[in-house]
C-alpha cells in the first residue's frame, strides 16, 4: 500500500482530484475572503481604503486581493475562480521553492511523492470553506521557511539566495496579522534550544523576514489613509477587540480539538521518531505560536485554529518522506484520513447533494436574506448587523453594491460606551445609506450580537438621527423576516 501511495502516479492523481475539487463550479469562499475581495474592487474603482471602505483588519490582504480581482476584470472571469487560482498558483511556488531549499539542503523528503500527496491535500483540501484565508496563506507562504529551518538543523545548510527569497515569502505571511508574529518567535525560541548554542540567528531568511516586516510598517507612513487607519485600529482596540469568547468554549469546538490532536501527533513524533525528530520540532514549535495566537485572539472561529491543524498535517508529510518502517503503519491511516475528506468535499460541491439543502450554490445569501437574489448590477443593498454577512462574494461576482462604508457594525460595542463614537457612528451609517439608497434595508433585531443589553435595538439607535426618520420616508416597510426588519425602496 505504501509502496502505491509512494508513486508518481499517485502524486499527479491525488494532485488532480484536489485541484479538480477546488476549482469546479460552484465555486465556495469564505466571507471574510470574499469581504477583501470587495473591498480591493472598491479600491481598484478609486474608493480609499479606511475611509470609503472601513474594515478591521490590516490593508496587505486587501492589496493581495486586488490583484485577482483585477485579473477577473481583464479576463472577463469570475472573481472567485481567480482568486482561488491566485491562491493554488501561491501553493505552488511554495512547494516548489520548499523543495528547491529541501534538495540544496540535502535533505530529500520533499522527494517522496507520499509526501507531497499529503502536502497539496493539506494545502488545498482540508481548509475547506476557509480556502485563502489569511491562517491559510500564512501557513502557505511559511512553508518554505518552515523547511529552511529544518535544513538548518542539519549539515548542509541551504544556499544565501534562496533564503533571501524564503524570508521575503515568510515576511508576507506573517504581516497578514500581528498574531502571526508569534509563530516565527516559537520557531527561532525552539532553534536555539534545539541547537542549543544561545547565538543571534542571523540567517538570510530571518534577515529578510525583518526586512519585509520593517519595509510594512514603514509603508503606514507614505499611505493616504494614515489618519483613517488609526482612526479605524483605536475603534477596534476598544469596540471589536472587546468580542472575546470564554477558553472553555473556543476548545469545545470540533477544530479546536483537531488542532490539539495534531499537536499531540507531533509531540509524539518528536519524541519516538528519531530521525524525524528535527522537522517535526520545528513544525511543534510553530504549532506552539498558532496556539497561543488563537488564545490571544479570544474568538474560537475555525479559521484561527487552522494553523495549529495544518501543521499537524506537515508533520505527517515530514514522516512519510523520512526512511523508517513506521511507514506502513501511517499509509493506511493516511488513506482512511484523506478518503474521508474528499469523499464528503466531493458530496458537498455536488449542487443536487443532500447535505447542503438551500445552499448548493455557495452564494452565501442565507434563506432569510433571499430577496437579495433579485438584485442585479447597479443596485445596493444593506445589512446592519454586527456579524459579517456571507454574501458578499455573491454582491461582487453580481455587481451589487454593498451600502455602507462598514463590512459590518463591528464598531458598534465599543460606540455605546462613548456618547462622541455613538453620535458619529450613527451619522456616518446614515451618511451612507443616503449615498446608497438601497434597494433593500435590512436591520437586526434584538437581542444583537457582541452587544451586553438585550433589549438594544438598532433600529431605535438609528432613529436618533432625524435623517434616517426621513430616509424611511422613502422605503416600504417589507414582512419581517427571522432576526431582521425589512425595508424595500419605493
Amino acid at each position: 500500500m505504501l509502496r502505491l501511495l509512494n508513486s508518481w502516479p499517485a502524486f499527479v492523481t491525488v494532485a488532480s482530484v484536489c485541484l479538480l475539487l477546488r476549482l469546479t463550479p460552484p465555486w465556495e469562499i469564505n466571507h471574510d475572503v470574499s469581504c477583501f475581495l470587495y473591498a480591493a474592487d472598491r479600491v481598484l474603482d478609486g474608493e480609499v481604503l479606511y475611509r470609503d471602505f472601513v474594515d478591521v483588519n490590516l490593508p496587505l490582504v486587501v492589496y493581495a486581493s486586488m490583484l485577482p480581482a483585477w485579473l477577473a476584470r481583464v479576463a472577463g472571469g469570475g472573481f472567485v475562480l481567480a482568486f482561488d487560482l491566485f491562491v493554488v498558483a501561491i501553493v505552488a511556488a511554495s512547494l516548489v521553492l520548499s523543495a528547491r531549499v529541501a534538495r540544496r539542503g540535502a535533505v530529500g523528503f520533499l522527494a517522496e511523492p507520499a509526501a507531497l500527496c499529503v502536502l497539496v491535500f493539506a494545502l488545498l483540501v482540508v481548509p475547506g470553506r476557509d480556502f485563502g484565508q489569511r491562517e491559510h496563506l500564512m501557513v502557505v507562504l511559511s512553508l518554505p521557511y518552515l523547511v529552511t529551518q529544518v535544513v538548518r538543523l542539519g549539515d548542509s545548510p541551504p544556499d544565501r539566495g534562496s533564503g533571501w527569497l524564503v524570508g521575503a515569502f515568510a515576511a508576507v505571511g506573517f504581516a497578514f496579522k500581528p498574531f502571526f508574529l508569534i509563530v516565527p518567535f516559537c520557531v527561532a525560541l525552539g532553534m536555539l534550544l534545539a541547537r542549543r548554542r544561545f547565538r543571534p540567528l542571523a540567517w538570510p531568511e530571518n534577515l529578510a523576514l525583518l526586512g519585509g516586516l520593517t519595509l510594512y510598517v514603514a509603508h503606514f507612513f507614505l499611505v493616504p489613509y494614515r489618519g483613517e487607519f488609526v482612526s479605524t485600529m483605536w475603534q477596534a482596540w476598544r469596540g471589536y477587540g472587546a468580542y472575546e469568547v470564554d477558553i472553555g468554549e473556543i476548545f469545545g469546538h470540533p477544530w479546536s480539538q483537531r488542532a490539539l490532536w495534531a499537536g499531540a501527533a507531533l509531540s509524539v513524533g518528536a519524541v519516538f521518531i528519531r530521525n524525524a525528530r528535527g522537522p517535526l520540532w520545528v513544525l511543534l514549535s510553530a504549532w506552539v505560536g498558532a496556539i497561543i495566537g488563537s488564545l490571544v485572539q479570544a474568538k474560537g472561529w475555525s479559521y484561527q485554529l487552522l494553523p495549529a491543524v495544518l501543521f499537524g498535517w506537515l508533520g505527517l508529510a515530514f514522516v512519510l518522506g523520512l526512511k523508517g518502517w513506521w511507514r506502513g503503519l501511517v499509509a493506511p491511516a493516511l488513506l482512511l484520513a484523506v478518503a474521508v475528506p474528499l469523499g464528503q468535499h466531493w458530496l458537498e460541491r455536488d449542487p443536487e447533494s443532500q447535505a447542503l439543502r438551500g445552499s448548493s450554490d455557495y452564494t452565501g445569501i442565507p434563506p432569510a436574506l433571499i430577496e437579495v437574489r433579485e438584485l442585479g448590477p447597479g443596485d445596493s443593498v444593506v445589512v446592519l448587523d454586527t456579524d459579517m454577512q456571507t454574501f458578499f462574494g455573491w454582491l461582487v461576482e453580481n455587481r451589487v453594491q454593498w451600502a455602507s462604508r462598514f463590512s459590518c457594525l463591528w464598531p458598534v460595542p465599543g460606540a455605546l460606551l462613548d456618547t462622541r463614537l455613538r453620535r458619529e457612528l450613527v451619522s456616518a451609517v446614515v451618511d451612507d445609506l443616503q449615498r446608497y439608497r438601497p434597494k433593500l434595508l435590512y436591520v437586526r433585531q434584538s437581542p444583537v450580537s457582541f452587544v451586553p443589553d438585550p433589549s438594544f435595538e438598532l433600529v431605535d439607535w438609528l432613529r436618533e438621527d432625524l435623517r434616517f426618520r426621513e430616509l424611511l420616508s422613502e422605503y416600504v416597510a417589507a414582512e419581517s423576516v427571522p432576526g431582521f426588519s425589512v425595508w424595500r425602496k419605493r
